[in-house]
């Protein structure tokens, strides 16, 4: 198989991970030729980067500090609709239901629509490598531009 064509412009990509060493192997593993990497540890961090610059990616962890991985999804999808938003978690890829009111009754817990895609930790990285290898199309990157 051929390899993947070469974009005009890098890939922008953004790892949003409260725990340092993580954020730092993954994005010391991803970086390639044609990619832009940046890391974050929270919201906030992640904000400040983009009133610096724009990201066609946003590989974010669940569990944050403060605002979760999956409020800044919701967020992010809002503003940046064409930025893909890939979900990192420790969790089961399974979650228990919620448990209900009434005995044997149970309602299951919903995945947030707004990612693209979930990874557990440990992430495969040849399998993450192949997502961000076709994240993006010319055209996905001209929409991750706020409106």
């Amino acid at each position: 198989m051929a390899p993947p064509l070469q974009a005009a412009t890098p890939l922008r990509i953004v790892v949003v991970d409260d725990f340092s060493a993580l954020r730092d192997e993954l994005i010391t593993c991803l970086a390639r030729p044609g990619r832009q990497l940046a890391g974050a540890s929270c919201g906030q961090q992640l904000d400040a980067l983009l009133r610096q610059q724009q990201f066609d990616v946003a590989l974010l962890d669940v569990n944050l500090p403060g605002e979760n991985g999956h409020a800044i999804a919701a967020r992010l999808r809002a503003r940046y609709p064409g930025m893909r938003l890939l979900m990192l978690t420790a969790n089961s890829p399974n979650p228990a239901p919620n448990p209900a009111p009434h005995p044997g009754l149970h309602t299951p817990v919903p995945r947030p629509p707004v990612c693209d895609a979930w990874l557990h930790k440990p992430v495969d990285l040849a399998a993450l490598d192949r997502l961000l290898d076709n994240a993006c199309t010319a055209a996905d990157r001209r929409a991750t531009a706020p409106p």
